[in-house]
């Protein structure tokens, strides 16, 4: 195995970095993630004018290279776009559900602008993932609208980071009282949490029925039973 030296008694895979000059192959899809489109370059760096590849447009690359500490995808002869104005784009169909209000986004990663707020609880199309170039995943919901993916649990999956502080006891709604189910989405247990009783809520988890909650060993309520003080 190769090893880069950084500094001092610091080292790094040679095949986790690229030096200056240095070009590598591997085939991607590519999308527009800059709102005023990706400006095009020629192999020798120079701008190409009057060429823009449009917002949330995809590409086909299979070949990418670092010029003067730049990195660059090719999505044709003699034509490439900076990292900053392209996320690597994986084609899913899949449904999730929101964890609390959060932003939508047009476009993702450094060039997201804000577009409006989604609510709780509420589901989802998702058609595809994306890996801006920091590294963070983002869902599309559609044209070029994104969310991060941390503020979304997909169908049959469980939350991918800490119960957030505003989900993190829950209050029994009604007057009959709340089900606990076996898994989200799953058969009832038969056993009825009180209504107005709190309770901590270990762990998140989506299914077409929308969000669950553990609350204890494996027994989950549905987040339409219970709701969050502020």
């Amino acid at each position: 195995m190769t090893w880069i030296h950084i500094g001092q008694n610091q080292w790094i895979r040679a095949s986790d970095a690229m030096l200056n000059g240095e070009s590598r192959s591997q085939h991607y899809i590519v999308t527009v993630s800059n709102a005023a489109g990706a400006t095009l370059y020629a192999n020798d760096g120079t701008v190409v004018s009057g060429r823009i590849l449009s917002a949330g447009t995809k590409w086909k690359t299979n070949l990418f290279k670092v010029t003067n500490g730049i990195l660059y995808y090719n999505v044709g002869t003699n034509l490439w776009v900076k990292a900053n104005d392209i996320g690597i784009f994986n084609s899913i169909r899949t449904s999730g559900v929101i964890v609390g209000s959060v932003m939508l986004y047009n476009g993702f990663g450094s060039n997201a602008s804000p577009s409006r707020m989604l609510g709780d609880n509420t589901s989802w199309q998702i058609f595809g993932q994306v890996t801006d170039s920091d590294g963070h995943s983002w869902y599309n919901l559609g044209s070029n609208q994104y969310v991060r993916a941390d503020a979304i649990v997909t169908e049959g999956q469980h939350i991918n980071r800490a119960v957030p502080l505003d989900h993190s006891v829950a209050t029994v709604n009604g007057d009959q009282g709340a089900m606990l189910y076996d898994a989200p989405g799953g058969s009832p247990t038969y056993r009825v949490l009180s209504t107005n009783t709190r309770w901590k809520v270990a762990d998140i988890a989506a299914s077409r029925d929308g969000l669950w909650y553990l609350v204890g060993g494996h027994e989950w309520i549905s987040a339409l039973s219970v709701h969050f003080d502020d």
